[in-house]
């Protein structure tokens, strides 16, 4: 085992280190997420999800290529470390892993746009 010296980059967090204590950011992971996803309008979402939305498995037509709803929900697991009002948002979508449709997906990316 070798020293690398201070940490500065973990699981998507950037630590910055001050006299005073840490200070603790992922603005760097959510604008490489946010570019992976393929967002290129500049519309943002004020709440990641509506207010009392209930999803429920639908007989809908579920995604053609499910890998980039996974994908991109794997990543998003991450992102309540620093964003606590995410959290229940992430909980929610990632019971559709399995089979996730274009609703499912559209409310994913309304999570990135927030």
């Amino acid at each position: 085992m070798s020293d690398l010296g201070p940490i500065s980059y973990l699981l998507g967090i950037e630590i910055l280190h001050y006299a005073k204590g840490y200070y603790l950011s992922q603005s760097k992971y959510i604008r490489d997420l946010v570019s992976r996803s393929g967002i290129n309008d500049d519309w943002t979402a004020v709440t990641p999800m509506d207010l009392h939305l209930q999803l429920h498995p639908t007989n809908r037509t579920t995604l053609e290529d499910p890998s980039r709803y996974r994908n991109i929900m794997g990543s998003l697991v991450y992102l309540p470390v620093t964003k606590l009002d995410i959290a229940h948002v992430v909980h929610i979508l990632s019971h559709f892993v399995s089979a996730p449709t274009s609703v499912y997906f559209g409310y994913l990316l309304r999570v990135l746009r927030y």
